[in-house]
């Protein structure tokens, strides 16, 4: 009984063949580590990314914070300011009007004093 060629072929390199299916696998089990180990990491750099974004919101918040009560604080100051300006200029007036008055007043004393 004559053997095909091709199976003469596979006998005669059954070791090679035997080689290449334990390499294969070998890979795959290689692969699935690579692929487990890969996928843990991803999961511990998504929470450590979570963590990093948390401690970032809330240092923003802060600092949102901050910005806001210094912002109402200036807007505070500002408006007393403004108050106080009015005020000077109202006073301003005043003066102008009493020293109309004294001008006034001078110009009586003097023509008083010529007649």
């Amino acid at each position: 009984m004559e053997l095909s060629p091709l199976f003469e072929q596979l006998i005669s390199h059954s070791p090679f063949v035997a080689f290449l299916l334990y390499q294969y696998w070998q890979q795959r089990k290689d692969m699935d580590k690579l692929q487990t180990r890969y996928e843990n990491l991803r999961k511990e750099s998504k929470s450590e990314e979570e963590a990093i974004r948390v401690r970032y919101q809330k240092v923003i918040e802060s600092y949102t914070e901050d910005r806001k009560t210094l912002v109402e604080s200036l807007e505070k100051r500002i408006a007393n300011l403004e108050k106080s300006i009015r005020k000077l200029f109202a006073m301003i007036e005043d003066l102008k009007g009493i020293k109309v008055k004294v001008q006034e007043l001078e110009i009586d004393k003097r023509v008083r004093e010529l007649k």
